[in-house]
């Protein structure tokens, strides 16, 4: 007759925490994937973000215009700013800075207001005597990748 066993065996205690370690080495790196997803995600998301929040305010801003002068209205013609009269009756220019920012020259005050951060190209374009429309590209700033935005607003009165 043989003795009752009591414990575990050195080569089973191996076995378990190999088996214990793997699973957790599996687990940590689902968690980090899992991480990086979720932050390239939320770029991509606030890239999304701030290009619907520069497109309403350029429809707003363009939409109160009352006269185009530039782009001029010509097929396929597209000018890397836009130039117009606001209601006030100032003169207002769109374009992309150095610093990457879509923005707002009132070139009465030369008051300036950025519209968007992370803009890599802006062009204009008219379809009409009284529609604008744009094409905005933006830059993620974690991937890279870039996010294209194209836009059109009919203005208030163009007296072109």
């Amino acid at each position: 007759m043989h003795p009752r066993r009591r414990g575990f065996t050195m080569v089973e205690i191996m076995v378990v925490a190999s088996v214990v370690v793997t699973l957790f080495v599996f687990a940590i790196s689902l968690m980090v994937r899992g991480f990086s997803a979720e932050k390239s995600i939320g770029g991509k998301l606030q890239v999304v973000h701030e290009a619907q929040i520069a497109s309403v305010r350029l429809s707003e801003i363009l939409h109160d215009a009352t006269e185009l002068f530039a782009p001029a209205l010509a097929i396929d013609e597209t000018r890397p700013f836009a130039v117009f009269a606001n209601h006030s009756n100032e003169l207002m220019v769109l374009y992309v800075d150095d610093k990457q920012r879509l923005m707002l020259l009132n070139r009465n005050t030369t008051e300036k207001q950025s519209l968007a951060s992370g803009v890599t190209r802006f062009r204009a374009y008219r379809r009409g005597h009284r529609l604008l429309n744009y094409h905005l590209t933006l830059r993620d700033a974690t991937t890279g990748e870039l996010l294209n935005l194209l836009g059109g607003v009919c203005v208030r009165n163009d007296q072109n």
